[in-house]
């Protein structure tokens, strides 16, 4: 409702009243017999919330993200306790390490360089280094 009411009288004695906004009419009998009121109707009159109606359909697909920085794979192929790694990534990158038979390596890791990483471990070996 929008907060105006027009009363109007119908035929005999019986008279409408019509929502100005929705066209909704309801009849009362004998109440009023001139031929026009309008009535002024503070705030708005809601009823009470409806069900919740039914999901809809799921979405297109969005589109491709973009590619994420690019890696880096170091080979460290004869045994020593330090790897100097240049990865020209222009980056201070993660770095994991694992072994040549694929244990993880915990080490010293010392950038001296956006493009340059030194590795330090407690002991010599051979395995790989992977900058992200």
């Amino acid at each position: 409702m929008s907060g105006t009411v027009e009363i109007t009288q119908g035929g005999g004695a019986n008279v409408s009243i019509a929502q100005v906004d929705t066209g909704t009419t309801i009849t009362l009998q004998e109440v009023i017999t001139t031929p026009t009121i309008t009535v002024a109707v503070p705030g708005s009159i809601t009823g009470p919330q409806g069900p919740i109606g039914p999901q809809g359909v799921q979405g297109p697909v969005g589109p491709r993200g973009p590619q994420g920085e690019a890696g880096y794979t170091y080979s460290q192929e004869a045994p020593q306790a330090t790897w100097t790694v240049n990865h020209d990534l222009d980056r201070f990158p993660s770095v994991s390490v694992v072994d040549s038979t694929g244990q993880m390596v915990e080490g010293d890791v010392f950038y001296s360089s956006a493009n340059q990483v030194i590795l330090t471990f407690a002991g010599a070996f051979s395995g790989t280094a992977y900058l992200n």
